[in-house]
């Protein structure tokens, strides 16, 4: 038998000899050493890239183990979207099958967050926006400086997924044009509605530069922020219709902003996996 010791993080064997730590115990008190300096302690710039790499390290630590009991990890949205009840539906569905396989949902922040976890290995399945996945493929776009991810395979398509730029009706902002100088919301750093977003307003001109303020709010947030008149403009890649859209314009009337008709060929032939879309009339309230 093994017994833990009181001292110096070593063990003792039944005949009172001292074992030696094991190796995952010795790679831990190494990342230890990293961050327990004493003050002024660790620089934030180096803390910061401390914590993502031990993040990552965790979840990939989590999938495994996980896999090695049959339990599969699903990376979906956030909570609040409309990806992370789609595969809260999928976890059930498998419960059902009662096989020894099971299926958890990981909370994310979207599709671009969602293709890394699959190429680190740190989920097994994910809720990828077709353009993001072929942007990833091809090592385009947000992906350009880390590389392609030719691991990524696609097992279906289940529905399309409209840009909504969404304006309070009382605005006077009309195009996306009038956004410059304004206060707009484009999504989390890791959403596809961000790597969408960037992309239509590169194709009108625009840059992140050209707003007085941008936030990284998902859908939630930034419509409370609108309602609250601290915010001009919400970027938002979600399938119609979307509740929370729905629930915001039942609230505080909204206007959905036109892309600019000689621009959309361009932008649909020059990215994989854009398509013209119509968000019919009356899909929201008022709108």
């Amino acid at each position: 038998t093994v017994k833990a010791s009181t001292s110096g993080g070593t063990r003792e064997n039944a005949r009172g000899d001292a074992a030696p730590p094991s190796h995952s115990k010795q790679l831990i008190d190494r990342l230890a050493a990293l961050v327990d300096i004493p003050p002024p302690g660790v620089p934030a710039g180096d803390d910061q890239v401390i914590a993502e790499e031990l993040n990552h390290a965790l979840q990939a630590i989590t999938a495994r183990r996980a896999r090695r009991k049959h339990v599969y990890t699903f990376a979906s949205g956030p909570q609040g979207g409309e990806y992370y009840p789609i595969v809260d539906a999928v976890v059930g569905q498998v419960a059902r099958l009662k096989t020894p396989v099971k299926v958890r949902n990981l909370e994310t922040e979207g599709s671009l967050e969602n293709v890394r976890l699959i190429a680190t290995k740190q989920a097994d399945y994910a809720l990828v926006q077709s353009n993001v996945a072929a942007m990833a493929y091809a090592g385009e776009g947000a992906f350009t400086q880390g590389g392609a991810v030719t691991s990524v395979r696609a097992l279906g398509s289940l529905f399309p997924e409209p840009l909504h730029i969404i304006v309070s009706a009382k605005s006077d902002i009309r195009t996306l044009a009038d956004l410059r100088g304004k206060r707009v919301a484009l999504g989390p750093p890791g959403s596809g509605t961000r790597a969408d977003a960037l992309t239509v307003l590169a194709a009108h001109g625009l840059g992140v530069k050209d707003f007085a303020e941008v936030l990284e709010d998902g859908l939630d947030d930034a419509a409370a922020r609108l309602r609250g008149g601290r915010l001009d403009a919400i970027f938002a890649t979600v399938g119609v219709p979307a509740r929370e859209v729905q629930r915001l314009a039942t609230r505080h009337p909204i206007r959905l902003l036109p892309l600019d008709v000689s621009l959309i060929a361009g932008l649909v032939t020059q990215h994989t996996g854009l398509v013209r879309l119509l968000i019919p009339a009356n899909t929201y309230p008022g709108q």
